[in-house]
C-alpha cells in the first residue's frame, strides 16, 4: 500500500488537466479489464433503461469508468495538495441556504449523495465547515490508517463509526452544532428498511434520513457535487426538503415483508437504487458508481454520478 500511496503523491504533483488525461485512459482499460465490474453495470444500465441503444449504454458506462478512475487519482490531492489548490478545483451555489440554516442555530443534516465527485466536494466544504461523519473500517489496516488520516486532515470533522448504529448519531447532533454529512447509502439494519417502487421494481431502502430528521428536528438540505466539463467540481446547495414523514419504527407490507426475507434462497440477482442504497439482511453487495445522470449544457451531456449496487440476493 504504500508505493500506492507514494504513487498517488505524485500523481498530485502534475497539472489537473494531466491527472484527468491519465485518469481518463485508466478508465477505459479498466473497463475491459475488470470484467465482472462491466457486467454489473451492463446488466443495470440494461434493466433501467431497455429503451437505450446498445451503443449507447456501452458509451455511458466506458464514461462511467472513467470518472471512477477520476476520483481514484484525485486521491493524491485530496491527502496531500496544498488545501488551497484543492479549493480551486470546488465552486460552490447558493451555499448561503447551508449558512442561513446555521445562522439560524438550526440542527442541519446535508444530504450528499455518494456521486463520483462526492470527496472533492466534502474536502473542500470541511476546510470551511465543521462537519460529523459516518466511516466504515478498512479491512486494510494501512489503507485504513490513510483514510482515517485524510477525514481529519484538517481536523474539523468528528466520524462515527458505522457499526455504532443510529443512536450515536442522534446524540452527537443533538449536543453539535456541525452539520450531519448523510451519505444514502448508509445500512442501519433490518427494521429501518421499506420496499418502494423503483424503476417498477420493488426495492429495499433505508428509512434512516427521515428517522434522525424527526428525532433531532434537523432541517436537511441536498447537497449535490457534480463534475463539470473542465473536471472542477460544483456543489449545488437546495433551500431544503421541508417535513419529512417520521415513524420510529417502520412498518412493512405483508407482501415486502415476504420479499425481504426472500432476500437469501435462490439464484442471484441484480437489484439497482440511486441515492438510496439496497439493503440485503446478508449483507453480500458489490457497489459500483454509474455516471447516467444526463444534463443538457450546449447540447452536450453533462455526467455526473448515481450510486447503483448489485445484490446476491435470492428467489
Amino acid at each position: 500500500m504504500k508505493a500506492a500511496f507514494f504513487l498517488l503523491y505524485l500523481i498530485q504533483l502534475l497539472p489537473f488537466k494531466v491527472i484527468h488525461k491519465i485518469a481518463d485512459a485508466v478508465g477505459i482499460l479498466a473497463y475491459y479489464a475488470v470484467k465482472p465490474r462491466r457486467k454489473v453495470g451492463e446488466t443495470n444500465l440494461r434493466k433501467c433503461f431497455p429503451e437505450w441503444s446498445e451503443d449507447k449504454r456501452e458509451a455511458v458506462l466506458k464514461r462511467h469508468f472513467q470518472h471512477m478512475a477520476k476520483l481514484m487519482l484525485e486521491y493524491g490531492l485530496y491527502w496531500y495538495a496544498p488545501a488551497d489548490r484543492l479549493r480551486k478545483f470546488v465552486h460552490y451555489q447558493d451555499k448561503h441556504h447551508l449558512d442561513d440554516a446555521l445562522a439560524a442555530g438550526k440542527k442541519v443534516i446535508l444530504l450528499y449523495p455518494h456521486f463520483t465527485a462526492f470527496e472533492m466536494a466534502v474536502y473542500t466544504l470541511n476546510q470551511d465547515v465543521p462537519l460529523t461523519s459516518m466511516y466504515s473500517h478498512q479491512k486494510n489496516k494501512a489503507l485504513d490508517e490513510q483514510i482515517l488520516k485524510g477525514r481529519h486532515r484538517y481536523n474539523n470533522v468528528f466520524l462515527i463509526g458505522r457499526t455504532e448504529g443510529l443512536r450515536a448519531i442522534i446524540k452527537q447532533l443533538r449536543k453539535s452544532d456541525a452539520p450531519f454529512l448523510y451519505l444514502p447509502d448508509q445500512d442501519f439494519g433490518r427494521n429501518d428498511s421499506i420496499f418502494v417502487n423503483f424503476f417498477g421494481i420493488p426495492t429495499a431502502t433505508i428509512t434512516g434520513l427521515s428517522r434522525i430528521a424527526g428525532m433531532t428536528k434537523a432541517k436537511v438540505i441536498p447537497a449535490i457535487p457534480t463534475r463539470n466539463a473542465d473536471n472542477t467540481v460544483t456543489l449545488r446547495f437546495l433551500s431544503g426538503m421541508g417535513k419529512l414523514p417520521f415513524r420510529r419504527r417502520c412498518s412493512r407490507h405483508p407482501t415486502h415483508e415476504r420479499l425481504y426475507r426472500s432476500a437469501g434462497k435462490g439464484k442471484s440477482r441484480t437489484i439497482f437504487l440511486a441515492a438510496q442504497t439496497l439493503q440485503n439482511p446478508s449483507r453480500r453487495r458489490t457497489g459500483i458508481l454509474l455516471n447516467y445522470i444526463q444534463l443538457q449544457q450546449k447540447a452536450r451531456p453533462v455526467i455526473f454520478g448515481l450510486f447503483i449496487i448489485s445484490i446476491k440476493s435470492k428467489n
